[in-house]
């Protein structure tokens, strides 16, 4: 009753603790993908993320499924893995003589009452009472051990491999029992043939396993393909051992010098090196190493069946060589596996829970590992993505500046030009003696008016046009980035404008150069009032300009003339430009401005996510590695009365 109840209470536990790490790894994918981002590429580093974390997730729920619903609770089981014809199944052949097996004992019950059927039926007729007596002493005991002397039960070595690859191609479980306890022995597919044809055998051995055994048959160090190998089966996942298992011919034993020591100084050179290499592969999952001559025991108690008659020869040369099978028994040094296991059997409650909880473990470990790897592949991306935004910003920034720039540079030119030109146009009238001066002032005004208004127009116009091109050829280079994430809607227009409505700086601007004629000629007269040139564009130049009249007129002398009008129309010109630059450069720097903020703020969020993203990585790292150290630490082996 007591065992039951721990074996229910160890279950329950470790159900317990498969759903905290499957929750753990659930909140770790909620978090990613909680982090809301328009971009495409931001979309699919997350979605590699998300992708890492179910792969996991999944993982430890058929694992979970695996564990309870395969697990034995009740006894031991110990997985035989290792190289192709190492030895694995002769070792637990041995096993299977020592410890009566369940499927052997079977087989000798099968052997035995065939030989004594026979031996029946061959007695002369007075002899079948006597067989019968013997065939119902044995039905009541059912313990054909008492017949051993008497009856040859040859079963031994069917399962033992014959030098062929993949000998063994299903796993197979043999249940015994040492010292009173239960334990299972697998007998697993070796991994130096094509073991992917048996990977779902191997999977499902190593799954209900509380240990494994890994066979090593080779008087050399474990090579690098087939420790890839042994890290992709067996890496953090339950304890393992080593067992070196000697191999040698018969003959190897044919003088009594090589009858005394099992193991030879080239013998603990290999085990070193086998300790070596699997603490490497494996760390802290690693138990340690043994050593046997594996033959050597089975043929100390072995029965061959007539169908082995390559082991039968090998046994009668090795008996020859030494005195008694016991003797054979003790110098193959198997004692020292039956030790181990019989260690594990004992306490198999602690080995079953320790077991469960190395799963556990490796389960946080491959996740986290997971996380990891899938940062490494990520990393170059991620950063190639922050470059990218970063560029796009510095890029979009620099357009913008650049288009202010040279749109504050132009409408200077502009205005210079234009009110040039118009000092030209009055010193020439000055000068000449044509009397129909108003008329061409007039004219030359209203030229002035008109070419200054379309030319703030079209630069405007241009470098806007020029400005949109910039902007989208830095969206290409975000390299499948959609432009978008900047949310400016212009950017996806084939014909792109940025809303500066020309007109009404204009209007803002009301040059009206029929205010600057209308003073112009005003003296002594009133022909001009109410003038108007083409609309208001603005009233600086009215201003700067509206006492030159006076002075191109009122005084007989040309040159005094000129020098007025020059100051003049240099005054009007700063009221002009300073009155252009206000309403027309200023509100297109703030507009600009605004874009700037909005592209460097929409850059900033981006920026923002990919650590957000990265935050939420680590923290389901912390959760997962704060899982395996609770596993670590847990008491979770420990009995209580």
């Amino acid at each position: 009753m007591r065992n039951e109840r721990m074996h229910f209470d160890s279950k329950e536990r470790t159900s317990t603790y498969y759903n905290e790490i499957c929750a753990r790894l659930n909140t770790a994918i909620l978090q990613i993908q909680n982090i809301s981002d328009s971009s495409q590429e931001f979309k699919r580093i997350q979605q590699s993320f998300v992708d890492a974390l179910t792969a996991q997730l999944e993982h430890a729920s058929q694992e979970a499924n695996a564990t309870l619903n395969s697990t034995e609770w009740d006894k031991l089981v110990i997985a035989f893995f290792g190289e192709t014809n190492a030895g694995k199944s002769t070792i637990i052949e041995t096993f299977r003589i020592l410890f009566d097996e369940t499927e052997r004992r079977k087989n000798i019950h099968a052997s035995f009452f065939r030989k004594l059927k026979n031996a029946y039926y061959d007695l002369p007729r007075e002899g079948h009472g006597r067989a019968y007596e013997i065939f119902i002493e044995c039905i009541k005991l059912f313990d054909v051990r008492k017949w051993f002397r008497h009856i040859e039960y040859a079963v031994d070595g069917i399962i033992v491999g014959d030098g062929r690859h993949d000998f063994t191609k299903i796993y197979k479980e043999y249940e015994m029992n040492i010292s009173g306890k239960p334990f299972v022995l697998i007998d697993v597919p070796g991994i130096e043939g094509n073991e992917d044809d048996y990977k779902d055998e191997i999977k499902t051995a190593l799954s209900k396993a509380h240990c494994v055994f890994y066979v090593h048959g080779h008087d050399k160090p474990t090579d690098s393909a087939t420790a890839e190998k042994i890290k992709k089966y067996l890496r953090n996942w339950v304890k393992v051992y080593t067992i070196y298992n000697k191999k040698g011919s018969a003959d190897a034993y044919d003088t009594p010098e090589e009858r005394i020591n099992l193991v030879t100084d080239d013998d603990r050179k290999i085990c070193v090196g086998i300790e070596k290499s699997f603490s490497d592969i494996l760390g802290d999952s690693y138990g340690g190493n043994t050593m046997t001559q594996g033959f050597l025991a089975l043929a100390s108690h072995a029965h061959f069946s007539p169908k082995r008659e390559d082991l039968i020869r090998k046994q009668n040369i090795l008996l020859s060589f030494f005195n008694s099978r016991e003797e054979l028994y003790q110098f193959s040094g198997f004692d020292s596996v039956v030790s181990l296991v019989n260690e594990k059997a004992s306490n198999y409650t602690n080995e079953i829970y320790e077991a469960n909880k190395d799963k556990l473990i490796a389960l946080s470990k491959h996740a986290i590992f997971a996380i990891d790897d899938e940062l490494d592949n990520q990393k170059d991306t991620i950063e190639k993505y922050r470059s990218i935004l970063n560029n796009y910003r510095r890029e979009v920034l620099t357009c913008y500046n650049s288009a202010s720039h040279r749109i504050e540079i132009q409408l200077r030119e502009k205005c210079d030009s234009e009110f040039r030109k118009l000092k030209e146009y009055v010193f020439s009238i000055i000068s000449d003696d044509d009397v129909e001066k108003k008329e061409r002032i007039t004219t030359h005004v209203n030229t002035a008016s008109r070419n200054l208004r379309e030319g703030v127009f079209h630069i405007v116009k241009a470098e806007n046009e020029e400005l949109n091109k910039r902007l989208i050829e830095c969206g290409r280079k975000l390299e499948g980035l959609p432009i978008g994430i900047l949310n400016f809607g212009y950017l996806n227009n084939n014909s792109p404008n940025i809303n500066i409505n020309i007109s009404d700086f204009l209007e803002h601007l009301e040059i009206s150069f029929g205010d600057v004629i209308d003073t112009l000629f005003s003296v002594g007269s009133t022909a001009l009032t109410g003038f108007a040139v083409g609309g208001p564009i603005g009233a600086a130049i009215g201003a700067g300009l509206g006492i030159l009249g006076k002075w191109l007129f009122s005084d007989g002398g040309v040159g005094k003339a000129k020098e007025d009008a020059r100051k003049k129309i240099e005054e009007a010109f700063s009221i002009v430009w300073n009155d252009i630059q206000k309403n027309v450069v200023d509100k297109i720097k703030n507009g600009f401005d605004k874009q700037a903020r909005m592209t460097s703020a929409e850059v900033n969020d981006a920026l923002s996510n990919i650590i957000r993203l990265e935050n939420a990585i680590n923290e389901s790292k912390k959760r997962i590695l704060d899982f395996e150290n609770k596993m670590k630490t847990e008491q979770y082996g420990n009995i209580k009365e």
